[in-house]
């Protein structure tokens, strides 16, 4: 009997140490690529070093005997990419932008020289993607913020994927049940069921069981992108076989920073329906008015971990 606990904490605690790995397959992205030189030959053994520009995060890797190079586990955001290796100019390349669960690939060509000379380039977005399988597209930091939203309701926003259309109105999912009091969360992705979809908040899950609606729906103000993946996406993400939506939080960067809206509506802008004007009644009184502020500032400062600090204040007249 001693044996068997000693086993089941044995179990217990692999399946701790394994989580972290486990969330970030979900939400991070990874950054690989060849280092040839200006014949098109690999170069084993140069240096890679990867930075993301907002928050310090530095990553060095080794390129392997075929040249290639893999940085898995990387958190999503703006990285300069560079190369070196003695006997070529170092070759730098800013403006990389990962996604989450992103495999971007950045290649890199050295020219013989002295390793003091450098070369930088600007990263182009390529036009297809050819490290990964899955079907679908990330809705980026902009357009959550800039598109129409009624009722700030990210899960509308996914309507913007191809192979993605609304679910039925007055169904369970849409908020119609006397359970479902969210927002809703419906949608078909290839005609697959809105029951179907999976819902991951920085990679850990965020499905209601009962109804399988979404249990947290976090302010558009603090979504810095999200991902759906329609189909033939990888094994990870095999808890459902319709869409699968990956919500990625801000996290902090080296400079303070913050929003702020006023969402208004009311009957001075409502006009009067048909039955009110027929029977000469006023328009019913309506106000809503909520007024939100926040800002996100860095708790430390230029390291291998981002974190952030958000203080808010919502206003409800």
């Amino acid at each position: 009997m001693r044996r068997l606990s000693y086993g089941v904490a044995g179990v217990g605690l692999l399946l701790l140490l394994w989580l972290p790995a486990l969330r970030a397959q979900a939400v991070s992205g990874t950054i690989l690529g060849t280092v040839q030189d200006s014949s098109g030959a690999s170069v084993p053994g140069a240096s890679v070093t990867i930075v993301n520009s907002e928050t310090g995060l530095t990553r060095a890797v080794t390129t392997d005997s075929a040249g290639e190079y893999n940085a898995p586990s990387l958190p999503p955001g703006m990285y300069n990419v560079s190369g070196e290796i003695k006997g070529f100019k170092r070759v730098s390349l800013s403006g990389v932008r990962l996604n989450v669960d992103q495999k971007a690939r950045v290649d890199l060509k050295l020219e013989i020289g002295d390793v003091t000379e450098s070369v930088r380039v600007e990263a182009a977005v390529p036009l297809v993607q050819s490290d990964s399988s899955e079907l679908g597209a990330t809705v980026n930091e902009t357009q959550v913020k800039e598109l129409p939203l009624n009722r700030r309701d990210f899960v509308q926003l996914t309507r913007l994927i191809p192979g993605v259309s609304r679910g039925v109105p007055g169904s369970n999912n849409d908020g119609a049940s006397n359970e479902g009091w969210r927002m809703s969360s419906t949608f078909v992705a290839n005609g697959m069921r809105t029951r179907d979809n999976n819902f991951l908040l920085d990679g850990v899950d965020n499905n209601e069981l009962n109804l399988n609606t979404v249990i947290i729906f976090p302010n558009v103000d603090a979504i810095e992108e999200f991902k759906v993946q329609t189909s033939t996406y990888s094994a990870e993400f095999g808890r459902a076989n319709g869409g699968v939506v990956n919500i990625q939080i801000k996290s902090g960067t080296n400079q303070l920073h913050g929003s702020g809206f006023e969402f208004l509506r009311n009957d001075k802008f409502d006009a009067n329906d048909l039955f009110n004007n027929k029977f000469g009644r006023a328009k019913p009184a309506f106000r809503h008015e909520p007024v939100w502020r926040d800002a996100g500032q860095p708790l430390r400062h230029d390291t291998s971990s981002s974190w952030t600090t958000r203080v808010g204040a919502c206003a409800m007249p």
